[in-house]
């Protein structure tokens, strides 16, 4: 299992991914993975997965939630 500090180290990575696209167009490269503007979704995504994971770890473990559908009880 990964550190807070190095999942915060990887985040800053995919951050950065995320503004070279954005702002430039270019394709990058994270941990050895090639991306370009096609892949945004999927290193927006890492980035969301890297945040729930922080928040987790920082609060002790991870918590599992249940979806809540509307109208169901």
């Amino acid at each position: 299992m990964a550190t807070v500090a190095e999942l915060e180290t990887r985040l800053t990575a995919y951050r950065a991914a995320e503004t070279a696209i954005l702002t430039r167009g270019q394709s990058v490269s994270v941990d050895g993975d090639s991306f370009t503007l096609a892949n945004l979704d999927q290193i927006q995504r890492e980035i969301e997965r890297l945040e729930s994971r922080i928040a987790a770890a920082k609060r002790g473990g991870f918590s599992r939630s249940a979806a809540v559908f509307p109208g169901r009880s």
